[in-house]
């Protein structure tokens, strides 16, 4: 029976590498953006031969003794867990609890019929994930509760039936350099935590809750991720100081959907193929400057949110209107933006029902390719008009041009696809030696 699912399991991995591969592939005839990949860290990457082993249940410091783990628990000499096959159809696949000691997880396979990994109550900074790979797993890929101060990097979490990555109640995590991909209630969970740093991992394809969903979150971090084939890319939802940077956001429904979440930064990312680039409900004195909206249906909706600045974005070939604010949106700021192509059925690209939206900062307003002469006259209810307009696309100071960008972007996504599908390629030829050495 466990031959039979690691082959079933070893078949789907083959076909996630040629997925991984199309979806890379088609990143290249998107348009350029100023995103780059930043480099992984894959130094401590293991692909030696994995052993099979049972669960691993550690309740207290003295059972990584009795494991007879190598390591003596210190900051510099932690417990190591690694080069493990665990498959299991019993509780969590590692699951350590209260404990105190340091210790690292590395390059282990584990699915299991709970969580591939569950940690809970243990002291701040001691815990380290790396490099594991989390498949099939009946409820999360990697579960922590009470868990400060904790690493998780380079790991794969796919096809669990619950979530790729859960964390509950863990402050100043870092996730980093994950791949995150088919997990059925979304890629990565945070709640009840404070200011995690989420950066360089690849997430797509994730259902339900889509790629991130952050909740009673505070202080967030998001950078230089790359999202695909999510109905909701992120969700901000009651979480307040975030910020968003570098990312690239590519065919979703909602990129980012902020919801009574307030003073959220939104700079410098790439919205491409998406219904809705960012999305506004409720919210209060957010940023968003200096992004790119390329081919959406709608750049940005804005609904009952108030005194927020958008500044230095270019908003491009909007199916619709490039911004939409409805009738509950008051105090709004809008300047040096370039709106180019949008809403071409249309009179105007950006449409205004709210009260007291400003289209202009010092006598400098925004970019309109339509505009001859004159106000711009902007559709909606509240009859706005940008009373400024500018000539020329003035770009923020840091910004590149596209044709500056275009190559650098090619290449990384180029660099980033083959490092992906090495690393896939690699898990899945260690799984075969290891399944090969138990028949």
């Amino acid at each position: 029976m466990n031959g039979q699912r690691l082959d079933n399991g070893m078949k789907r991995t083959f076909l996630n590498i040629l997925v991984v591969f199309l979806v890379s592939s088609a990143i290249l005839y998107f348009s350029p953006s100023t995103y780059t990949v930043s480099s992984l860290d894959f130094s401590s990457l293991s692909f030696s031969f994995l052993l099979p082993h049972e669960p691993i249940v550690i309740e207290s410091d003295e059972d990584f003794l009795d494991y007879g783990f190598p390591g003596t628990g210190t900051t510099e000499d932690p417990f190591i867990i690694e080069n493990l096959n665990i498959t299991t159809s019993e509780e969590d696949g590692i699951r350590i609890n209260s404990t105190s000691k340091h210790f690292i997880i590395r390059n282990c396979y584990i699915d299991s019929c709970e969580n591939g990994i569950g940690i809970r109550f243990v002291s701040p900074g001691t815990t380290s994930v790396i490099n594991n790979t989390c498949f099939n797993n009946s409820w999360h890929g990697i579960f922590m509760y009470l868990t400060d101060n904790a690493l998780i990097a380079n790991n794969t979490c796919a096809h669990n039936d619950r979530l790729g990555i859960f964390l509950n109640t863990c402050n100043n995590s870092i996730i980093k350099g994950n791949v995150l991909f088919d997990n059925f209630r979304g890629g990565l969970v945070m709640q009840d935590s404070l200011h995690p740093i989420i950066e360089n991992n690849y997430i797509y394809d994730n259902h339900f809750y889509g790629g991130i969903r952050l909740l009673h979150t505070n202080n967030a971090e998001i950078r230089n991720n790359t999202f695909q084939f999510h109905y909701y890319n992120i969700q901000l939802v009651l979480s307040n100081n975030s910020i968003f940077a570098d990312n690239l956001f590519i065919t979703g429904v909602f990129s980012i959907i902020i919801v009574d979440s307030d003073t959220s930064t939104i700079f410098s990312n790439n919205f491409t193929h998406n219904h809705a680039g960012i999305y506004f409900l409720r919210s209060l004195n957010c940023a968003v400057i200096n992004n790119s909206f390329y081919d959406n249906v709608c750049g940005m909706r804005i609904s009952n949110s108030n005194s927020s600045t958008f500044s230095y974005n270019i908003i491009q070939n909007s199916t619709l209107y490039g911004v939409t604010l409805d009738s509950l949106s008051s105090s709004n700021l809008f300047h040096h933006n370039a709106f180019i192509g949008n809403n071409p059925e249309g009179f105007s690209q950006a449409s205004d029902n709210g009260t007291d939206n400003t289209w202009s900062y010092k006598r400098k307003g925004n970019y309109w390719s339509d505009w001859l002469e004159g106000d711009y006259l902007i559709d909606g209810t509240a009859e706005s008009a940008d009373s400024h307009p500018l000539s020329e696309y003035l770009k923020y100071s840091t910004h590149k041009t596209s044709l500056d960008s275009f190559w650098g972007v090619i290449f990384s996504l180029f660099l980033f696809t083959v490092v992906t599908r090495v690393i896939i390629l690699k898990r899945a030829r260690l799984l075969v030696k290891s399944f090969n050495s138990e028949t």
